[in-house]
């Protein structure tokens, strides 16, 4: 019987051998890999046994840094949900402001923008079910020693979905 690799394990190789390969490049590259996977299993005395599994995340892609550090492309895609959940420019023309280009999560929600790799052990919040998430915009962010300003006007996703187009900000 003949096994084969997942799909993701090639472009997971060329992704952690591009840095070796580009020590002497204008710009540091580094790959992106978020891969979650979720297994329970329910044993109970008045049914028969349960058991659910599946890939909740397999995030795979890259960042470009060029070596001023005053702009990066970000570039992954989710096999998981088989969408791309950011490609973006990002552009940083002086300390303490930038400007975005692309894909990206939207400015809204503080809980959102710090939630997407780590589970939160509290309940998530009702304003979460607001929350505009990831759209194709440009985005102007501003931060200091005092807080922080993002203010964003978006469309549709790189999916096609979420057609209507907006505006969000968020201060801290």
């Amino acid at each position: 019987m003949r096994r084969s690799l997942p799909h993701f394990t090639l472009p997971l190789l060329a992704a952690c051998a591009a840095p070796a390969a580009a020590s002497e490049l204008p710009f540091d590259i580094a790959p992106i890999a978020n891969v979650q996977y979720e297994w329970a299993r329910v044993d109970s005395d008045l049914g028969p046994l349960q058991t659910e599994d599946g890939f909740r995340r397999a995030r795979l892609g890259f960042r470009l840094k060029g070596d001023n550090k005053r702009w990066q492309l970000v570039v992954d895609h989710d096999f998981a949900d088989r969408t791309p959940p950011d490609a973006y420019l990002e552009l940083t023309p002086g300390e303490g402001h930038s400007f975005r280009l692309g894909q990206f999560k939207q400015p809204f929600a503080l809980e959102d923008a710090i939630a997407d790799k780590q589970t939160a052990f509290l309940e998530a919040s009702p304003v979460g079910a607001f929350v505009i998430s990831r759209r194709i915009g440009a985005e102007y962010a501003r931060w200091g020693k005092r807080g922080t300003f993002n203010a964003a006007l978006f469309g549709h996703r790189l999916d096609g979905t979420s057609d209507s187009p907006g505006a969000s900000m968020r201060g801290t």
